[in-house]
């Protein structure tokens, strides 16, 4: 049998070049393969989408001690301006819906309740402490005279409840206060009913 006579290789064989290139005929032409820029449209827009999130966030700081600021600075009146309608809650420009709003909303409720709420309730209080004075000198009975008194809270916290109706921001935090500013008063002035009408049944004794 016949066997194939082997052959050495040559290790001189030309490097093949790391630029493609087109073999063709009369002649080799090498392509041009164009660098990948580091940054392109696509990557700036990438970039400036995924930087949205802290500049909001930022902004939305900004915006909610502006907001906060708004609130503090108005006077008694000016609190109670707003909330009536005589005159329209600030609203923050063109970003106000970035944490202006919201803070200024509770804020601006907190703040109601500080000057305008609690004289409306003081104002109440004194009013009914007038009328326990009047029960209690007729004899009347303290489920009469609760009656009587919770008549009157809860006309006066439909009436409040009215003003925060259209202010959500600040409805959370009347929603808080207005429980126990009202339930407060109905309980001391039972409690001072009940006083009185010791105090006249004292009075009867010592008689």
């Amino acid at each position: 049998m016949a066997t194939r006579k082997r052959v050495q290789s040559d290790p001189n064989l030309p490097v093949v070049p790391l630029t493609p290139s087109i073999q063709a005929q009369g002649g080799t032409f090498s392509t041009v393969v164009p660098d990948v820029p580091k940054t392109n449209s696509a990557l700036r827009i990438t970039n400036a989408i995924n930087a949205l999130p802290s500049l909001t966030g930022q902004l939305s700081n900004i915006n909610e001690k502006r907001g906060i600021k708004a609130a503090e600075q108005l006077t008694a009146q000016e609190l109670d301006d707003i909330m009536s309608g005589k005159v329209a809650a600030p609203d923050g420009g063109l970003t106000g819906g970035l944490g202006f709003r919201k803070a200024f909303g509770s804020t601006f409720g907190k703040r109601w309740w500080e000057t305008v709420g609690m004289k409306e309730y003081m104002e109440l209080e004194n009013e009914l402490d007038a009328d326990v004075t009047e029960m209690v000198r007729q004899g009347l009975d303290i489920d009469v005279a609760r009656a009587a008194i919770q008549q009157k809270i809860n006309a006066k916290r439909e009436q409040i409840e009215e003003y925060f109706a259209e202010r959500p921001f600040a409805k959370g935090i009347n929603n808080l206060i207005h429980p126990q500013v009202s339930d407060k008063l109905e309980v001391g002035l039972l409690k001072g009913y009940q006083k009185k009408v010791e105090e006249v049944q004292i009075g009867f004794k010592i008689e």
